[in-house]
């Protein structure tokens, strides 16, 4: 039970009550004069008290100004808030009646915490000490609210103009608005960005510039980039300086070429591309509050950067480890074999590794793979690299694509090739002298021609023969797409092509004229024989498919070869020399007519015989001269069909 309070101990405590209060309010008003929030939180939470005309506590009637519930009466007592059991349990002093309102308990009302009762005669000890530490703690926690209110960050406003292809100058926007153009096809030249606010804040920033790469890093409305060279911008960083600087954040993403808006980048990270030649077109700025959310990635990528890159070291024959090199490392035009090779990847925006391993002299394809700069090869044992596979691992291989190509003994830089397919060579006892390496955004294609990235001294696949005779005289092109879906693993008679599938009409380029069973046949080119293929291989229910790869040089069909692809190629019967009798057109194209046509499956070749294999329906399983097959298939135009 709490112990009563007399009506002079009360009063006292009133006393110094008022003093804490105008002491507190003193010292508030000197923080918070110009935080009004404040102080109405204050004078709402406050109870408030009117003395008698006499100045003192213990013999004035106190009155309570009553906010919402309850009125007080000619006594000071507020009705229907005062508790009778309260008010007969008092303990007043010698100077005063029990019935005294001046001594009587202070009460929160229930149902208004901001309303005070006072018509208790005799209150308990947590009366009007109780009223005075509520008023205490209001004070308190509204001095603590102070500092917040006055630390709340100012707004600051971000200002950027771009100079753009065609344009020029364009006029400043600010706060996220399009910097640039989107859908022109025009490339950022240039780029002044400010700061207008009341915090101490600047912003630094550099640029990313076709054939300069990164350039310095400039601040504050300064011109990036270059105006008057038709360079293109590919990637740009931003941070901010200043003694606010660790209370923003400033974010930014491009509008880059192909990709379209990417992720937001923020606080010195790159946006953009590098190494993909690819111009920005626009950008978007925004400097928020650390308390502020990031602005949502609802671009094309969540990415804000493709900036990954690649290093490499090679070991080199009579020189030893050369110096970390991006892009290309070896020796070319100097006949000196790389032995082995260090390779590490800095994923940039993105996590992941690489991996790869070489074929060596003497030793073939490495069992394990090197990882992240380890060593793939050999140091002091003077064997020859032959060739080269990489791949990425992670998630990086999920937005790129790693190409890569190898200078080789007699055939300096072959084709790219990717993502752990063989560059170089194989069986040949040709050395590997320099690698390049390029990362390319996923799906966007090589960086050059991928014909021949991996020569190998043979290969012969076990294509099958099915002569045409008797059953189809000149039914050569139809009886060897046969043997091409027999190697596919179909079964089918010799004749279900010519016979169920294959379009006749007058135009050789893409039916067949004539009749196949008949010596008077004609025959039929490749746009005809896909027609055929792919009507057979949608019956069948297969995810095969035939291509026209007609213009191919004769090393691409090796590199099919290679990757067990067997190619239709169209010559002349027993390699005699052609004779143009005609021509006709189909797809933009003129398809020359020959005496002696012929249709075979090259299946194989061996470099060192200077050989290619065929299986030719007149002639059989048979080797040809590789020089004389190359220059009649130049000839007659290059034509070829795969099934893959």
């Amino acid at each position: 039970m709490k112990r009563p309070v007399s009506a002079r101990g009360a009063a006292d405590r009133r006393k110094n009550s008022r003093g804490q209060r105008s002491k507190m309010r003193g010292k508030l008003v000197k923080r918070v004069l110009a935080a009004a929030m404040a102080a109405v939180f204050l004078t709402a939470a406050a109870p408030v008290y009117a003395e008698d005309s006499t100045g003192t506590s213990g013999t004035g009637t106190t009155q309570s100004v009553q906010e919402t519930t309850g009125t007080a009466d000619s006594t000071g007592a507020a009705s229907g808030t005062a508790d009778s059991k309260d008010t007969q349990s008092g303990g007043a002093d010698s100077g005063s009646s029990g019935t005294d309102s001046g001594s009587g308990s202070v009460t929160p009302d229930s149902a208004e915490p901001s309303v005070v009762s006072q018509s208790d005669a005799a209150g308990s000890d947590n009366s009007v000490q109780g009223s005075s530490s509520e008023q205490e703690q209001t004070l308190e926690v509204s001095a603590a609210s102070a500092p917040e209110q006055e630390k709340e960050l100012s707004h600051m406003d971000v200002l950027y103009s771009a100079h753009v292809q065609n344009i020029g100058w364009m006029g400043e926007v600010s706060n996220g608005a399009e910097g640039g153009t989107d859908g022109r096809s025009l490339r950022m030249e240039a780029l002044k960005i400010r700061l207008s606010g009341q915090a101490d804040l600047h912003v630094n920033y550099q640029v990313h510039v076709q054939n300069i790469g990164w350039m310095g890093e400039v601040s504050d409305g300064t011109v990036a980039g270059t105006e008057g060279r038709s360079l293109r911008m590919e990637a740009l960083k931003l941070r901010l300086t200043g003694n606010d600087a660790d209370k923003y954040t400033i974010y930014y993403r491009v509008h880059a070429q192909n990709i379209g808006w990417m992720g937001w980048a923020k606080n010195g990270e790159t946006a953009g591309t590098t190494g993909q030649s690819l111009r920005l077109e626009a950008i978007q700025i925004r400097i928020l509050p650390n308390t502020e959310a990031a602005p949502a990635n609802d671009g094309s990528t969540s990415v804000p950067a493709y900036d990954a890159s690649v290093s490499i070291q090679a070991h080199v024959q009579n020189i030893g480890w050369m110096g970390w090199a991006s892009g290309t490392a070896g020796t070319t035009g100097r006949s000196l074999r790389m032995e082995a090779v260090r390779i590490g990847l800095n994923g940039g925006s993105i996590y992941g590794g690489i991996e790869y391993r070489t074929h060596i002299q003497n030793i073939g394809w490495e069992s394990g793979w090197a990882a992240n700069g380890s060593t793939s090869g050999t140091e002091g044992r003077s064997l020859r690299l032959e060739a080269v596979q990489l791949r990425l691992t992670g998630d990086i291989a999920n937005y790129y694509d790693i190409y890569y190509r190898a200078h080789i003994q007699n055939y300096g830089w072959l084709g790219w090739t990717c993502n752990g397919q063989s560059a170089g060579s194989s069986g040949c006892s040709y050395r590997m002298e320099a690698l390049q390496i390029q990362l390319r955004i996923k799906g966007s294609g090589a960086p050059g021609s991928t014909a021949n990235a991996f020569v190998k001294d043979q290969i012969r696949l076990n294509v099958p023969c099915v002569m045409q005779f008797p059953e189809l005289p000149t039914g050569c092109e139809s009886v060897a797409l046969t043997n091409l879906l027999l190697y596919n693993g179909f079964s089918l008679g010799k004749t279900t092509i010519a016979d169920n599938y294959l379009p006749y009409g007058s135009n050789y380029a893409v039916s067949f004229v004539g009749n196949p069973h008949s010596v008077n046949g004609a025959g039929v080119y490749p746009p005809g024989i896909v027609i055929a293929a792919n009507r057979y291989l949608a019956a069948k229910g297969s995810s095969l498919r035939a291509y026209d790869i007609t213009g191919s040089s004769m090393e691409q069909l090796y590199s099919y070869l290679d990757q067990g692809y067997p190619v239709l190629v169209w010559s002349t019967t027993g390699m005699a020399s052609p004779h143009v009798t005609g021509y006709q057109s189909y797809g933009g194209r003129n398809y020359p007519w020959f005496s002696q046509e012929h249709c075979v499956v090259l299946k194989g070749y061996n470099r060192r015989t200077n050989t290619v294999y065929v299986s030719d329906s007149i002639s059989g399983d048979i080797g040809r001269n590789a020089s004389r097959f190359t220059d009649l298939y130049n000839q007659i135009g290059r034509f070829a069909v795969i099934i893959r």
